[in-house]
This record gives structure tokens, C-alpha cells and sequence, in this order.
């Protein structure tokens, strides 16, 4: 059998090549494998990238720009197919890690055209034991949503996209300079940090009616002290959501105002994440499979803007997957270890 270092990966994007046309065209029609009402010749304009063996055509991918609904900005819906007989060479992987470049350096270059990442929809019944994953290793495509078919919907964000004109920063990474010191409360039952936290959420008003400081301590997850006063605290809510399907647990941060210039909000954040995962993977009867943040806050409106917030250390950073009905963004990390059921 001819090894996989042997398949050759033609570029393909906005390239016009009848030979690889006519290919793909032939592998559609020979494997039967599109809808009757999409044209094989109008699809071959979409033509993303080809897998080669020899002369031979093995799969290819094409992708369309089009607005992701939940999300309202444009991506390239990506689509692939790889012939039966060479499915287990990793193909479709190489294809799509492949296409994601080639589309992320073609937005980079043409700002205009305003497509911020890679959407697929999941269809083949063979990715279902990778289907279990919600980051998929290679290509970064990570479970956002489902289709009204129940059908998985993956996305991958550029590198480079922007909800709007660039920002600096952006990232969960505390800043170096900070003397806050964090206090790990999840799971710990500790009468005098409940006391400040009710004390902190009670001076500032904060608590939404029909919630009490009592309740809301219970979800304590951690505490940022500076110069031995209380500066800021975590909360963690442990639920489901419902776009996802999974269960999650549901970060809010509250900092007292004369500390919001210290970043203590993004500490609180990294430190609430390396919990909850240690937790996670300590308890998988939990399947708590990751962590989410409603973002609320107006002071975040121009780092909102990054579709990714990142940090050093944590593989899966909080990734924009939807808004809520009153247009707060929703970002979800997945735990290194979550799989799906």
C-alpha cells in the first residue's frame, strides 16, 4: 500500500484548474455524492483544495462564504469528501488542516471580504468516534452548535479575525506586574471568605433580585486578595447549555472597582478554568465538560471584539460560539479531556 506521505495536496482557492474540475466532477458523479439540486460543475467553482495518489483523485474539499447565523458573521462553510477505498490514510484531516490555511491566509489578504474562520457541518456517519471530541487536534475545529438535523456544527476562528476594527491585547494572560494574590474556594466550605463575599456583594449591590449572598457563595470558586483585602471574586454555577447540549460550569467574576485596572478579572478567569478542569477530570461523573462566560460587562466591549481569549498554559481558550437573546456574547472553553456522550 503506498504511503500516505505519498498523497500530494493541490491549492485550489479562487484558482481556476479544468483539469482538477473535471476530477472532482468525475468522483462526485462516479460516488453519487451530491444533492439533485446541486450541480457538479457549479460546486467544482468551490473548489478548495485536492488529494492526489499518482494521476489519481482521492478527495477534495470546497468551501462557500456564508454568515453563520448563530454567530452573524461570514466564515467558509467547508465541505469535504474522500473516496471510500482511501479513507483511512487521514485524507480528510490533511484536507482540512489544509483548506483552513488556505482560507485564513486568503481572508488575512482580503480584509474586504470579511470571513472571519471555518464552519463545517458534520455529516459522516465515520467521524462519529472523532465526533466525541469537541476540539478536534488538527484543524482546531471546535464543537460550537448543532444543526436543526441534530447534526454537529464545528467552527474555527482565524488567528488574525476581529468583531470590528483591531484591539491590543485581548488575552487572559495576567498581567506580570499584579501583586493580587488568588485564594482556590471551589468544593471549600470556608465560613470567613463566604462572610467577605457576601459582605463585598452586599456593599456593592450586585446580587440580581431573588438571589441571595448565601446561595451565590455556595459557587464560590475563587478569591483575589490585595495587600490582605478582599479585591475580587469567582463564582462558578454548575448547568447546562442547551446550544451545546453539555454540561458546563457557568463562570461570573465580580472586582471592586478601585481594583479594575489590575487584570484581576482575567486571573480570576485563567485560575477559575484550571480548577474547574482539575475538577472536571478528577470527577468524570460530573461531566462537566468545560467552562463558560456570558459576557456582560460594557468595559469588555472593545476585547469582545477578539473571537478567541487566550492564555498561556490552556489549550482551549474561551472561543465565541453564539449571544444570548439579549446579545451578550457566549464563550465556551472545553476541557482538554471533555468527550462527548
Amino acid at each position: 500500500m503506498p504511503a500516505a506521505s505519498d498523497i500530494r495536496v493541490v491549492d485550489l482557492w479562487r484558482r481556476d484548474d479544468a483539469k482538477v474540475a473535471a476530477d472532482a466532477v468525475a468522483l462526485w458523479k462516479r460516488l453519487g455524492a451530491l444533492p439533485p439540486e446541486d450541480a457538479p460543475e457549479e460546486r467544482a467553482g468551490q473548489l478548495c483544495a485536492a488529494a492526489y495518489l499518482g494521476d489519481e483523485l482521492i478527495g477534495v474539499s470546497t468551501a462557500t462564504p456564508g454568515i453563520l447565523p448563530q454567530l452573524g458573521v461570514k466564515f467558509g462553510v467547508f465541505r469535504c469528501l474522500v473516496a471510500p477505498e482511501h479513507r483511512q490514510r487521514n485524507v480528510a484531516r490533511s484536507l482540512t488542516v489544509h483548506s483552513r490555511e488556505l482560507l485564513a491566509d486568503w481572508s488575512r489578504r482580503n480584509p474586504e471580504e470579511q470571513v472571519l474562520g471555518m464552519a463545517a457541518i458534520v455529516e459522516s456517519p465515520a467521524l462519529d468516534t472523532l465526533g466525541k471530541q469537541p476540539v478536534w487536534p488538527a484543524s482546531r475545529l471546535t464543537l460550537a452548535g448543532y444543526a436543526p438535523n441534530d447534526l454537529q456544527i464545528r467552527i474555527v476562528w482565524f488567528d488574525h479575525a476581529r468583531l470590528g476594527p483591531a484591539v491590543e491585547g485581548g488575552s487572559l494572560q495576567p498581567q506580570k506586574d499584579s501583586e493580587a494574590s488568588l485564594v482556590t474556594l471551589w468544593q471549600n466550605r470556608d465560613p470567613d471568605a463566604a462572610g467577605q463575599a457576601m459582605a463585598l456583594w452586599d456593599r456593592l449591590g450586585v446580587l440580581p433580585a431573588g438571589v441571595s449572598g448565601r446561595e451565590r457563595a455556595a459557587q464560590l470558586c475563587g478569591a483575589a486578595f490585595v495587600g490582605g483585602a478582599l479585591a475580587g471574586v469567582s463564582t462558578v454555577a454548575l448547568g447546562v447549555l442547551p446550544q451545546l447540549k453539555a454540561r458546563f460550569g457557568f463562570f461570573r467574576c465580580l472586582v471592586v472597582p478601585e481594583h479594575r485596572r489590575r487584570h484581576l478579572a482575567r486571573q480570576l478567569a485563567v485560575h477559575a478554568r484550571q480548577v474547574l478542569a482539575g475538577w472536571s477530570k478528577a470527577n468524570p461523573r460530573e461531566k462537566v465538560l468545560g467552562m463558560v462566560s456570558v459576557v456582560e460587562n460594557p468595559r469588555l466591549a472593545e476585547t469582545s471584539k477578539l473571537p478567541v481569549w487566550s492564555a498561556p498554559g490552556i489549550e482551549n481558550g474561551l472561543l465565541l460560539v453564539g449571544h444570548t437573546l439579549r446579545g451578550h456574547q457566549i464563550r465556551v472553553s472545553w476541557f482538554e479531556h471533555a468527550r462527548l456522550d
